[in-house]
């Protein structure tokens, strides 16, 4: 673990509960469904069918949008030169550059064999995982839309499920799949499963050196994986939507607000 990270989560377990350890840097008047960010602490913001992107060095705005594939369900933004954004409506996959430009044609999902997908996630191999509902089952797609890896059917482990309470992402070579209501499971890069996080409040989710955050309520939670404590920090700002952190800055989004904080004291401890 880095020194960083490693001031970082010391100073949330230290200051858990004080509030005014949140330097205010700057809000944005907008509004959003849903946010996400990237490694340069980039924001995009989704509203339906279009996705903007807002520039944390100098606040410009690029967009996309594209009224033939319905409604975005989930954006991964791991590889900010290949973001991908899955539509659910139509059963699709879009990848895009740092421009939000598009890099290929469509992928759609039912003309490679998968009809019903709960989840879609970037690979850092260059193709996409898939948490296929109609098989209870994770599937890598490879560059040239081939299955090359698969778990074994999760139907047992899982039973029922909801598409809207399913949550996917790759990190440090492992899988994690996320479920409202059961938890977190991990895998390796090979579908095979390897634990449960039991995580029953989990919604959308971050992954950072071994730690799981995410939002509950206004508070931050900071499960550790190798030890299963979970550290709880009291966010600046009311009814917060949805929150995500890059580095020592957290991204708060409310009802008509994105605010941005930094933790300034990590900085200086650093």
């Amino acid at each position: 673990m880095t020194l960083f990270i490693q001031l970082f989560f010391l100073f949330l377990s230290i200051h858990s509960q004080q509030e005014n350890n949140f330097k205010f840097i700057k809000d944005y008047q907008i509004n959003a469904e849903y946010i996400t960010t990237d490694q340069f602490k980039n924001i995009y913001v989704l509203n339906k069918n279009e996705i903007q992107k807002i520039s944390f060095i100098n606040n410009s705005i690029i967009s996309y949008s594209n009224s033939l594939t319905g409604q975005i369900k989930s954006v991964d933004t791991s590889d900010p030169f290949r973001t991908l954004i899955y539509y659910n409506d139509f059963n699709s996959i879009v990848f895009l550059n740092n421009q939000l430009s598009e890099i290929s044609s469509p992928v759609h999902l039912n003309d490679i064999g998968f009809y019903t997908v709960g989840a879609v996630c970037s690979s850092i191999n260059g193709g996409f995982w898939i948490f296929d509902l109609d098989l209870y089952q994770l599937a890598y797609i490879d560059k040239n839309l081939k299955q090359t890896q698969k778990s074994a059917s999760l139907q047992s482990m899982i039973e029922e499920l909801e598409p809207s309470q399913i949550y996917l992402t790759e990190k440090n070579e492992y899988i994690y799949l996320g479920i409202n209501g059961k938890g977190v499971y991990q895998f390796d890069t090979y579908g095979t499963f390897i634990k449960l996080f039991p995580l029953l409040d989990i919604s959308h989710f971050q992954i950072i050196e071994n730690h799981i955050i995410y939002l509950s309520g206004n508070q931050l939670k900071i499960y550790n994986t190798l030890n299963f404590e979970t550290e709880t920090v009291q966010l600046p700002e009311n009814n917060v939507k949805n929150c995500r952190l890059e580095g020592a800055t957290i991204f708060l989004l409310t009802k008509n607000r994105i605010s941005l904080y930094n933790i300034d004291k990590l900085i200086t401890n650093n």
